[in-house]
């Protein structure tokens, strides 16, 4: 499972395509804040207003830190660690990702703060109790064994931390066609409803202290790319016949009352 997910995510290029993308924009590429990669760098349904809500979340400061399962290209870390000061680490399967991370994060000058290596959520590959809080965006989708997943994210955060979930979840009869933006095949897709992630959750010593929807967001995260005033990421997508393949099944998805983006904020006990 591993070698197709990478397959479908890892492409080599990634970081020259965002600086291509940022001089369009206008954009010194010398001088590239955090800021400048919205749009970008960020894949979850939502994008940067939903990390901000689910930043909002994570009761986290300076003296803290942070580990992001399944980072891909590290948007979610570097916007973490500017937006509470805490430190973020961030693993994921991805090389291609793992090393674009660790790219863009030294472009904006955030190396003393946020890391980036190869790691899987099923066997996170730090100690027990490291982390002060822990997120998931759009990574279970990936995954089969939640139990495990959520078991492991437990197991790195420390009692009374925050484990924050934000996955699109079934919530509705219907059949999903792919290629969707996680998986170009049903191969690799194990979406799963929230009564899954719930149960994982309990099971793993996790109480959740509550459940957030997020379907504003993906009204405006699906809107149709407009020709003018683009961001680097929508004029990505409508460029790419493939990518507006996959966001238009998932937005016919969540349209259809199939899918939903749904978080869960969780704390270790």
């Amino acid at each position: 499972m591993t070698e197709t997910m990478q397959s479908h995510y890892g492409r080599p290029g990634i970081v020259e395509r965002i600086l291509q993308d940022l001089v369009e924009s206008g954009i010194d590429p010398d001088r590239v804040t955090v800021d400048d990669l919205d749009g970008i760098d960020e894949f979850h349904v939502g994008g940067r207003a939903a990390s901000a809500r689910l930043a909002s979340l994570l009761g986290i400061g300076g003296n803290d830190r942070l580990i992001d399962v399944g980072c891909g290209i590290g948007g979610p870390a570097r916007y973490f660690a500017a937006a509470t000061g805490a430190r973020v680490d961030g693993i994921d399967l991805t090389p291609e990702f793992v090393d674009a991370a660790r790219e863009l994060t030294t472009l904006v000058g955030m190396t003393d703060r946020v890391s980036a290596r190869l790691g899987s959520g099923t066997e996170i590959p730090f100690g027990d109790a490291v982390f002060d809080a822990a997120t998931l965006m759009h990574v279970g989708m990936n995954i089969e064994d939640k139990a495990t997943l959520l078991r492991e994210m437990a197991r790195v955060t420390r009692s009374g931390g925050v484990v924050l979930l934000y996955d699109l979840m079934r919530i509705g009869p219907g059949e999903l066609v792919h290629p969707m933006p996680w998986a170009s095949s049903p191969d690799f897709s194990f979406v799963d409803a929230p009564e899954v992630y719930e149960a994982a959750a309990r099971a793993a010593g996790l109480e959740i202290r509550e459940r957030h929807d997020f379907e504003d967001l993906a009204r405006s995260f699906f809107e149709p790319p407009m020709e003018e005033g683009l961001t680097p990421g929508r004029r990505d997508r409508a460029a790419n016949p493939r990518r507006q393949a996959m966001f238009a099944n998932a937005h016919r998805a969540i349209s259809g009352g199939v899918l939903a983006p749904i978080a869960f904020e969780c704390i270790r006990s």
